[in-house]
Formats: structure tokens, sequence, C-alpha cells
């Protein structure tokens, strides 16, 4: 008899920052806006904050600085 395949349960989950985090709770609209946002130099990341709040989350300017800079733990830092 064969053995089931167990690879799923040594997979570890990817790990996220909070400002991932958050974008993922978007609407897909939204959300595709942010990350065009956050992947455009000349747009203010107060800006993509407010936009963010406004929307009822609870974003942090260092987090979502980090995650822009990709130097939060979604890119292993």
């Amino acid at each position: 008899m064969a053995k089931p395949d167990l690879s799923e349960f040594f997979e570890k989950p990817k790990k996220t920052c909070i400002a991932a985090q958050i974008i993922s709770r978007l609407p897909e609209e939204e959300r595709e806006k942010v990350e065009a946002a956050l992947a455009e130099p000349s747009i203010d990341a107060a800006s993509i904050l407010r936009f963010i709040q406004n929307r009822g989350f609870e974003a942090k300017h260092p987090a979502l600085l980090r995650h822009r800079k990709k130097e939060c733990i979604c890119y292993g830092k």
C-alpha cells in the first residue's frame, strides 16, 4: 500500500509583515492600487498610509516604509 503524500505538513507558512497583512485584506481593486502606489516612487508613503487608514485599518508609517523598501520579513529581513 502506498504511503500518502505528507509534504504539506513540512511546509512552513510564509511569514508576512503587518503592512502586507493589511494590504492583503483590502478589496482586490484597492489592493492593486496600493501595490501600484508602493511601486511608484513619486507617491509618498503618507498618502498611501492615509488611503489605507481611510479604509479602517490601523497601519503605521514605519511598517509601510519597511515593506515598501523590501526591508521587512516578507523579503527575509
